[in-house]
């Protein structure tokens, strides 16, 4: 798993992990400490990537308006899949705005959580990106091997394909979409 802080004005990341619990299952856990709220306009990036000799998207890489999803969580129905996961998890349990720190602790990626979509064996990276008015402020890269013929979710071990650690906080610096 690879953390990384884009613009520390808004954002700082006191811990970042994944743990491999055996058994095909992994739990993850982020403390995000969130400097200066954005206003309403929490926009969220997910995408599953494929490892295919280099990184492609795969299947769903989707933006959205978070505050605004949450209105109405049901009608994006991957999303809210991935979002009800979340839930028991973290202190998301509420509407905008998101004025305290956001905290995932100890979320247990199940095998059965990967059978909602059909996804072939191989190294996936699922990224999760957040920032606010056009400017991304936190991009989470989650690396997995994936191989549901037999039902095994691994963390990857080593180096990610960019060759970053698979822990990790990293530099400051402003991305635009």
């Amino acid at each position: 798993m690879k953390c990384k802080v884009l613009n520390r004005t808004k954002f700082d990341i006191s811990h970042c992990s994944l743990t491999d619990l055996g058994h095909g299952n992994v739990s993850a856990s982020v403390h995000l400490n969130v400097h200066q709220p954005p206003d309403k306009n929490w926009m969220v990036s997910y995408g599953i990537w494929r490892d295919q000799g280099g990184l492609k998207p795969f299947f769903h890489n989707i933006s959205l308006d978070f505050c605004r999803f949450l209105k109405n969580p049901s009608r994006l129905q991957l999303y809210y899949s991935f979002h009800k996961a979340i839930l028991p998890f973290s202190n998301l349990n509420h509407s905008c705005p998101y004025t305290h720190d956001i905290i995932v602790k100890d979320l247990l990626l199940e095998d059965k959580m990967f059978l909602l979509i059909p996804i072939p064996k191989g190294n996936y990276m699922f990224n999760l990106r957040l920032g606010s008015n056009s400017v991304w402020a936190l991009d989470l890269r989650f690396y997995v091997d994936l191989d549901m013929t037999r039902f095994q979710c691994a963390v990857n071990r080593g180096q990610s394909p960019d060759g970053a650690s698979r822990v990790g906080s990293a530099d400051s610096n402003q991305m635009r979409s």
